[in-house]
């Protein structure tokens, strides 16, 4: 496949990229300044780096041309209590270029409603629950109104649902959909980026949510 992957010098894209890459996928990696992204393929002719302004649709239009996927595992930068609209902003200038491109494969990286689902005990629920919503509100706001956008395009999307990030070796993960994973609290990026790759050419997962965790 050729797949379009914004985010690809953060800390989990840079999985990303080279999982798909070992998998045998053709990457163009979207960076902000293509310094920022090291070119350690052993595949010559397999990944292109490219500098680009997200949030201009024009822009980033022909880097989605004639992709088969697209896969953000775009974050928004600095507290995350603050108020912000960077991924929200973002996907929905990924949308606008999907659309003209003719691409409609959307796989994005979000967060995990923590402590909320089904076997989560009263101390995740009542205590542990609020604080961390409280802490994350600003960050977690502008990935809800992501996935909105994502949810309203009539694209082909998946939104890929992690809790707190390890940079940590890949292991053994667990994956459930519609967010009813008890005990989602740490994830490994490296796992996240298997499972986002895991995920590019699954029907299965085609407007659904999936949460993955340690």
């Amino acid at each position: 496949m050729r797949i379009t992957i914004f985010g690809a010098s953060g800390r989990t894209g840079h999985h990303v990229v080279d999982q798909a890459l070992a998998a045998g996928h053709h990457v163009t990696a979207i960076v902000r300044n293509t310094g920022s992204f090291a070119d350690e393929t052993t595949a010559p002719g397999q990944l292109s780096i490219a500098a680009a302004d997200v949030m201009n649709p024009p822009n980033i239009t022909p880097y989605i041309e004639g992709a088969d996927a697209v896969v953000s595992t775009l974050g928004a930068r600095g507290f995350p209590m603050r108020a912000t609209t960077v991924c929200s902003d973002a996907m929905g200038s990924i949308i606008d270029a999907m659309s003209a491109a003719g691409v409609r494969r959307l796989i994005a990286m979000s967060a995990v409603d923590f402590g909320n689902a089904k076997g989560d005990g009263v101390l995740m629920r009542r205590i542990a629950r609020p604080l961390v919503l409280g802490f994350l509100r600003g960050s977690l706001r502008d990935l809800r109104m992501m996935e909105g956008k994502m949810v309203a395009s009539r694209l082909e999307w998946t939104v890929v649902r992690a809790p707190q990030l390890l940079n940590q070796a890949r292991g053994h993960y667990r994956v459930a959909f519609d967010n009813h994973l008890p005990g989602a609290v740490f994830a490994r990026r490296a796992d996240v980026a298997d499972c986002i790759v895991q995920q590019l050419e699954n029907p299965v997962t085609f407007r659904q949510f999936v949460t993955v965790a340690r």
